[in-house]
């Protein structure tokens, strides 16, 4: 820490304490974030560590960039890039929708990011507003990656297995994680071995906060989050095959023009682009890729360098 002027504390979390500093060697602007532990002997945990791998080797425009990691205090310590605001404090202070130019920059750089961390199998889990960043050239990063995982694969099979039916038992994932209006309804429902299609339905619900100033889906539990989110978008049989509740849940349509009324404001291919992120069957969910292609996010020259209300 010797190496860090403490400029401000910006904010504390669960685990951590978030600080605004200098790096006297470099003269940037850094953010600290210093990870609490239970007893000061422990060893960091698996998530802290998971954390600090995935994020020490990646690099990418639309990804927070990890400098450097040390110990202080038996505690440790996370050095990365500064960003002057978050999406969530932006959506606080406007007093006025954003301009369409200014949701499909924030939505295509959150869709590069994404595709950039699928693409390297890992599942952020935690795709939210908060989680958004913006620096002072308003470029648009995803951050946050305490809840990260490396998306469970099969092992490919080696020549000589070739033809063998035996598939090794994915490992299940931790059930339940992520912010909890923005989680997908398999998480909620406490499926183990959910994959990459839950960041695209916190996408979804964070391109929906985008138009409306507050979120779609403000549940208290997970079962008013339950009714919420189907009451909105339906439930069928299928989506009870695959999603198979726990509970008893009726059977729904979507509402007719439920979207085009929520989000009267938008305009067609928006609409489209979050129906199709907010689909409860998350083999039916449109993939990042997808959402690159769409017709929403065409002629990225026209919008990607608009300044946006940092």
């Amino acid at each position: 820490m010797n190496n860090f002027i403490i400029l401000e504390e910006i904010c504390q979390t669960q685990f951590s304490t978030i600080l605004r500093c200098k790096n006297k060697t470099t003269r940037d602007i850094v953010v600290l974030k210093e990870i609490r532990q239970k007893k000061t002997e422990d060893a960091p945990s698996k998530e802290v560590l998971r954390e600090i791998l995935i994020m020490m080797n990646f690099s990418h425009p639309h990804i927070v960039k990890y400098n450097s990691v040390f110990v202080h205090k038996c505690q440790v310590v996370i050095e990365m890039e500064f960003c002057i605001s978050s999406l969530s404090n932006v959506i606080k202070k406007i007093s006025k929708p954003f301009y369409i130019a200014q949701v499909k920059k924030i939505v295509r750089s959150i869709a590069l990011g994404i595709k950039f961390l699928h693409d390297h199998d890992i599942i952020h889990r935690d795709i939210k507003p908060g989680n958004i960043f913006i620096d002072e050239n308003c470029v648009v990063k995803i951050g946050d990656f305490g809840s990260a995982r490396i998306s469970p694969q099969q092992k490919k099979e080696s020549e000589e297995q070739k033809g063998s039916k035996e598939k090794k038992e994915k490992r299940p994932l931790t059930p339940g994680i992520g912010t909890k209006w923005y989680k997908a309804p398999e998480i909620i429902f406490g499926d183990k071995h959910y994959n990459k299609s839950v960041d695209i339905w916190s996408f979804g619900c964070l391109m929906a906060e985008m138009f409306l100033l507050e979120p779609l889906f403000p549940g208290s539990t997970d079962f008013e989050m339950i009714n919420l989110i189907f009451s909105f978008i339906g439930f069928s049989k299928e989506d009870e095959k695959i999603l198979k509740p726990q509970l008893h849940i009726n059977y729904r349509e979507r509402p007719k023009n439920i979207f085009e009324n929520t989000f009267d404001t938008a305009e067609k291919d928006s609409i489209d682009l979050m129906a199709k992120m907010l689909v409860a069957n998350p083999n039916k969910r449109i993939t990042v890729e997808e959402i690159l292609k769409h017709p929403f996010l065409k002629n990225e020259e026209s919008y990607m360098n608009c300044n946006l209300p940092i």
